[in-house]
């Protein structure tokens, strides 16, 4: 009975031993486990250029080629910059497009090499001055309609920025600013919306992360960005079982606009309009909310 006892007590604390060992091993796993994804995720926020979902998806997966094949892009302001950088992104995934800004000559040039990289032969220029049309858009929209037949991706990027103190911008100002980048937008969203309820599609608003965060010296331009950024989060809760909403907040990106606002700003940190294009193309892709 003895020697039973001391065989059972030795059991026993060799359980004991074995059960701390596995919970000291289980242990010293999930801190390492841990540390990796602490480190993994240190690595990406160093290297990202973007929020982590846009970037890990367009680091690993991309658009597949000809994706947009069959489908009609309309892309506003799209004679420079990001709207440019984009037509060209579309072309590649074979779309067909429809062009829109007021510089007619610029946009035939854009959509003939745009046609060269594999856009839609069907794809045409509507050149337009959104802010000084919107009371035809509706118009506008149903003679796009008449030759593309369908929308399946409306692009709303034609916008305009300002430079200067608060004190210093006049109403005047400020209310064209928001004619251009948020009345008209808003507008060209209605006018489209039917077209893209029918085919299952997507708006893309360009907003900025200055419509995240009020910037001085934009201050102007900074509120018409968060207009944008309230309004369209509104209608997506409205559309969300027929229309998918991509709100795009780059930071400063390469392109015209200060350049329009009169002011010369050098490249400097500003990211290269194709990278930002690149982005752009997968967030919407993807379907991304922002």
């Amino acid at each position: 009975n003895h020697l039973h006892g001391v065989r059972l007590a030795h059991t026993e604390r060799s359980y004991r031993s074995d059960a701390h060992i596995t919970n000291t091993t289980r242990f010293i796993m999930r801190f390492i486990v841990a540390a990796a994804v602490v480190a993994i995720l240190t690595g990406l926020l160093a290297l990202a250029d973007a929020d982590i979902t846009a970037f890990v998806l367009t680091a690993l997966l991309g658009v597949p080629a000809g994706a947009y094949s069959g489908k009609v892009v309309w892309i506003t302001g799209a004679s420079s910059g990001i709207g440019e950088a984009l037509a060209y992104e579309f072309a590649r995934m074979n779309a067909t497009l429809v062009l829109s800004a007021r510089r007619e000559e610029r946009l035939v040039a854009i959509l003939q090499r745009c046609k060269e990289m594999g856009a839609g032969k069907a794809s045409i220029v509507e050149p337009i001055d959104v802010a000084a049309s919107m009371d035809r858009l509706d118009a506008v929209v149903q003679g796009v309609l008449a030759k593309t037949a369908r929308l399946d991706v409306v692009v709303l990027n034609a916008g305009a920025t300002q430079r200067g103190l608060a004190i210093d911008t006049p109403l005047a100002k400020v209310r064209q600013l928001f004619e251009l980048n948020f009345y008209a937008a808003i507008e060209h969203a209605r006018a489209a919306l039917p077209a893209l309820e029918k085919s299952g599609g997507q708006l893309v608003v360009t907003s900025s992360f200055t419509g995240k965060l009020g910037t001085p010296v934009s201050t102007a331009y900074s509120a018409t960005k968060h207009a944008l950024q309230g309004y369209f989060g509104g209608m997506r809760a409205e559309v969300a079982k027929d229309v998918a909403i991509t709100i795009v907040c780059p930071g400063p990106v390469v392109s015209e606009i200060a350049l329009a606002a009169g002011v010369e700003e050098a490249a400097g940190n500003k990211m290269p309009t194709p990278r930002a294009a690149e982005l752009m193309l997968v967030s919407i892709y993807y379907r991304l909310f922002e």
